[in-house]
């Protein structure tokens, strides 16, 4: 299938907010995110569309590509457990 790769920087609010506020290391400059079409969300707040067989397992692939090229980084599963607001 295709897919898209969107990038965007962390704002000087946000970086301040972790790291002024709440004590955090300020690691994550930015943010990629890879969008594989074909991708099905689930659940009510994504109206309760299905989820394709094997949509996991190709996001998971992708992660080991970028583990692969800019080494291991912690990461949220939202596939696994989807946040309450369908992100």
């Amino acid at each position: 299938g295709s897919y898209r790769v969107e990038a965007r920087l962390k704002s000087a609010a946000s970086l301040f907010e972790k790291v002024a506020l709440r004590g955090k290391r300020a690691d994550d400059l930015l943010g990629l995110r890879v969008v594989l079409d074909g991708y099905r969300e689930y659940g009510e707040a994504a109206g309760g569309l299905p989820r394709r067989a094997g949509d996991h397992s190709r996001c998971l692939a992708v992660r080991q590509v970028a583990g692969r090229l800019w080494g291991e980084v912690a990461f949220s599963d939202y596939i696994a457990s989807p946040k309450a607001n369908g992100y």
